[in-house]
């Protein structure tokens, strides 16, 4: 038979992308590949497809071609037709998981061809992969600690072939293209290399179509939805990631373990709480009497209220620290299940009161050795130490005056104008 243009089999242009003829060639390739259509042409018609993409995928052969019309094909893999850009073959044919044999979702075909891809043999035990999942929780959830139940998509066993592939009372057989060594030799420049075989994958057993499980169309794997209950340790970060060895997606050999789970933690924020690696941050705020004489308040703690002692003369924004009142630590240096903890800052607010009675007004006045010497608009008084001030007049001379009077020492007062 000629050879035929690869971009007139592949059916692209030669502008298409990669990715156009990529697409293009996976839905060729799943119609006519030999295990799921048993027309007598179509194996032909599959090694045709699979070299025009062997062409296409590459790009010094497709410049080749381009340039000159036909590509040094002395290297060809020969009459078994190894795919160029999946030497490993089709270790599933082009059945979906879980019966949807019509559509293969993108990313577990991809995934499938980059294990069972390559030179390596695919009958040896491979890893599943890692399954990546997410969880919100709240500021005191990921304080203390808590159990989320992750939701996700994964790959799994077949339950109902016990991962198998074939029906009750059926078994596998060995694959009449490699014998059963799941490798295929071929000839490139005077060189031997092998490569997976391109019609079990590097399996070495295949599954006649009658006894395919019709759970899984032979693939011994499902894609579905999957609930784990995690334990999310106390004191986790927003952002730390939490390793759930085991729970990811099945090997997809069939013969190695699963992969992880990795949840990602999304914590809220908190109203009162502030968080700094293990540290917590509050604001408080001190009466002012409290912060001139001392006394205590009470403060609010992950663990609860307790109460704080004021010193004397306190000044505003002052810290003070709770030692071991914070977060489990959960840092590299100390690991998950660490009893070190981080402290709570406490940074103190005075509050000044925004008015006075006049007794208040007086027994500050006394306190601080202050004497009212002008009235303001508002009905509020400025003050002078009365042994600082030689000029400070007394209450009674002030508690006389007129309105007028007190207008115009207002105004003087506003211009730091003591009056007389």
């Amino acid at each position: 038979m000629a050879k035929r243009n690869p971009y007139d089999v592949i059916g692209v242009s030669k502008t298409s992308t990669a990715n156009e003829i990529k697409k293009a060639y996976y839905q060729l390739a799943k119609q006519y590949h030999p295990d799921t259509n048993k027309d007598p042409s179509a194996k032909e018609k599959f090694v045709e497809i699979q070299h025009a993409y062997e062409i296409l995928s590459d790009e010094q052969k497709r410049a080749q071609f381009d340039q000159y019309g036909n590509v040094d094909d002395s290297s060809r893999q020969g009459e078994h037709g190894f795919s160029g850009g999946f030497p490993g073959g089709f270790p599933y044919g082009f059945s979906g998981f879980g019966g949807e044999s019509a559509d293969f979702g993108g990313d577990i075909f991809d995934q499938i061809f980059q294990k069972f891809g390559g030179q390596s043999n695919a009958r040896g035990a491979s890893t599943g992969e890692s399954v990546l999942a997410g969880t919100r929780l709240s500021f005191m959830e990921a304080i203390k600690g808590a159990k989320k139940s992750i939701v996700f998509v994964g790959i799994r066993g077949c339950a109902p072939c016990s991962g198998s592939g074939t029906k009750p009372g059926h078994k596998k057989t060995t694959c009449i293209t490699c014998k059963g060594s799941g490798q295929m030799s071929l000839h490139r420049g005077g060189f031997q290399m092998f490569t997976n075989c391109p019609t079990c994958g590097g399996l070495g057993t295949s599954i006649a179509p009658e006894a395919k499980c019709t759970s899984c169309n032979g693939a011994g794997l499902v894609r579905e939805r999957q609930s784990v209950t995690v334990d999310i340790p106390a004191g986790v970060e927003d952002g730390m990631k939490v390793r759930i060895s085991g729970q990811g997606n099945a090997s997809l050999s069939g013969q190695g373990p699963n992969g992880d789970l990795i949840v990602t933690v999304q914590v809220a924020g908190h109203p009162i709480f502030k968080r700094d690696g293990a540290d917590v941050h509050i604001q408080a705020t001190v009466p002012l009497h409290i912060a001139i004489l001392g006394g205590s308040i009470r403060i609010p703690t992950v663990d609860g209220d307790v109460d704080l002692t004021i010193p004397p003369g306190t000044q505003p924004n002052e810290r003070k620290v709770l030692r071991q009142r914070g977060a489990p630590n959960v840092s590299s240096r100390h690991g998950f299940g660490s009893s070190s903890r981080g402290d709570q800052w406490v940074t103190l607010e005075v509050e000044i009161p925004k008015s006075l009675t006049s007794e208040q007004k007086r027994l500050m006045m006394e306190a601080f050795g202050a004497k009212s010497t002008t009235s303001t608009s508002d009905g509020s008084s400025n003050y002078n130490k009365s042994d600082t001030s030689p000029r400070a007049t007394s209450s009674d001379d002030t508690s006389g005056s007129s309105k007028t009077e007190g207008s115009s020492r207002t105004k003087k007062g506003q211009h730091g104008t003591m009056t007389n």
